[in-house]
């Protein structure tokens, strides 16, 4: 977190990042926001936007690892700035392996323990399984005109309703996004249904 004063004095060059990094979210945001870091390895890391500390914007920053520990290759896949947590709303997850599924944003409340641990968001059945995208769809969205479109490594792709897509709790693993026998996913994203 840095202030405007500090970004704005600072060139694109000036961010902070070692070489082998890269931004996943770059957002103007307020105090009062809340942040939501999933990793691959399917966790939810909270912390409201206040708590992060304040430094100058070519500063390094604050490792996660630090505060609520990280496995040694897990890595932040996406981040969201919500400014409501009680805002409906759900959130699309899919993984490497082909599971799929809804959460309410109501099923991913942060716990007491949000300082030291983070929650899961989706159950992975087994270690050679990574969260492969998330996807936060607003209440305001009609998921009746949304689909899903699946696309597999070996160049299958697969659209159907969002709707199809059963809403789980957080702990759950999901359903089949679609049958990928020796193959596993590259992408998933939710697209329009006006979309061709």
């Amino acid at each position: 977190r840095s202030s405007l004063r500090s970004f704005s004095a600072s060139t694109d060059g000036e961010n902070g990042l070692k070489a082998e990094d890269q931004v996943i979210l770059q957002q103007k945001a307020n105090t009062l926001d809340h942040l939501l870091i999933f990793t691959d390895q399917g966790n939810l890391i909270y912390p409201p936007v206040h708590e992060v500390p304040d430094a100058k914007w070519k500063d390094t920053g604050l490792h996660l690892s630090q505060t609520v520990g990280l496995a040694t290759d897990e890595k932040i896949l996406k981040a969201f700035v919500l400014n409501d947590l009680k805002q409906p709303g759900h959130f699309l997850l899919a993984t490497v392996n082909g599971l799929i599924k809804q959460t309410e944003l109501a099923n991913l409340q942060p716990g007491r323990t949000y300082r030291s641990r983070a929650m899961t968001a989706i159950k992975l059945k087994d270690q050679t399984d990574r969260l492969l995208n998330v996807e936060y769809l607003k209440a305001a969205e009609p998921t009746e005109k949304l689909d899903v479109l699946a696309c597999s490594w070996r160049g299958y792709g697969l659209r159907y309703p969002l709707a199809d897509v059963p809403s789980s709790k957080a702990k759950a693993a999901g359903v089949k996004a679609m049958d990928l026998r020796d193959d596993h996913l590259a992408a998933v994203f939710v697209v329009k249904e006006s979309d061709v």
